[in-house]
C-alpha cells in the first residue's frame, strides 16, 4: 500500500477520534520492497506480469507455508485451479486484481472476524501474486547488483519519510515514536528480507 493511501487513512479515524485519548499504531510497508520509488517501480509491473504466469503453472501448493493445515483434495484442488488460471485470466490482468483486493483489506479488517480473515486470505492465495517483492529483488540483482537493491530500498526510505514528516506535522500534541518492527538484509551474507537487528528508535514530544 502507498504511503499516501496510509495516511488518508489515518487522517480520516484521527479526526473523528482526537478528542478522545488513543494511541495510534500508523505501519508503513516502506521502506522495504516491493520498491515503489521512481526509479524502481518500474520493475514490478514488468517483471511481474512474466514471472506469475511460470509461478502458476509450476508451484506446488504443497510447498506454501499454509498446506500444512489443507487436505490432500484441497490441495488438488488449488493446484489444478491456479494452473488453470493460467489460460483464463492474463497476467497483467491478475496484477490489477492483486492491486483492487489491497484497496479492500481495511474494510476487510474492520468487519471480519481474525478466523473468517484468514480463511479469506487463504482462498485467495490461488489469485494473488507470490512474493512479487522477492521477483523484483531478483531482477534488480542482475541488472543492477547489490548497489541497485541498496539504492531502491534508500529512494523507498526516501520516498516514505516524507510522509512520516506530514504525519508529525499535522498531530498538533502529544508524544510520537517512529521506529521499525524489524531490520533488513540487503546483500548482507547474500541475504535479503527481513532480518532481527537494532532498530532506530525516535522520540517527538509536542
Amino acid at each position: 500500500m502507498h504511503p499516501a493511501k496510509v495516511n488518508e487513512t489515518f487522517f480520516k479515524y484521527y479526526r473523528k477520534h482526537k478528542q478522545q485519548k488513543r494511541r495510534f499504531i500508523i505501519h508503513y510497508i516502506q521502506p522495504h520492497a516491493p520498491f515503489i520509488g521512481r526509479n524502481y517501480r518500474k520493475y514490478i509491473s514488468r517483471i511481474a506480469a512474466k514471472e506469475i504466469k511460470v509461478v502458476r503453472e509450476t508451484v506446488d501448493v504443497r510447498n506454501l507455508p499454509f498446506a500444512k493445515s489443507l487436505t490432500e483434495f484441497e490441495i488438488l484442488i488449488k493446484n489444478f485451479v491456479r494452473r488453470s488460471l493460467t489460460k483464463l485470466i492474463s497476467p497483467s490482468f491478475e496484477i490489477r486484481l492483486y492491486k483492487i483486493l489491497e484497496t479492500f483489506i481495511p474494510f476487510v479488517d474492520r468487519v471480519l472476524s481474525s478466523t473468517a480473515k484468514i480463511k479469506l486470505y487463504t482462498m485467495l492465495t490461488f489469485i494473488t501474486p507470490l512474493s512479487p517483492e522477492k521477483i523484483q529483488i531478483s531482477k534488480i540483482l542482475a541488472k543492477e547488483g547489490v548497489a541497485g537493491v541498496r539504492n531502491a530500498y534508500r529512494e523507498n526510505l526516501e520516498l516514505v519519510l516524507n510522509y512520516v514528516k506530514q504525519l508529525v506535522a499535522e498531530i498538533p500534541s502529544g508524544k510520537i515514536i517512529i521506529t521499525a518492527d524489524h531490520g533488513e538484509w540487503l546483500g548482507e551474507d547474500g541475504r535479503y528480507g527481513h532480518a532481527l537487528m537494532e532498530v532506530p528508535w525516535l522520540e517527538i514530544k509536542k
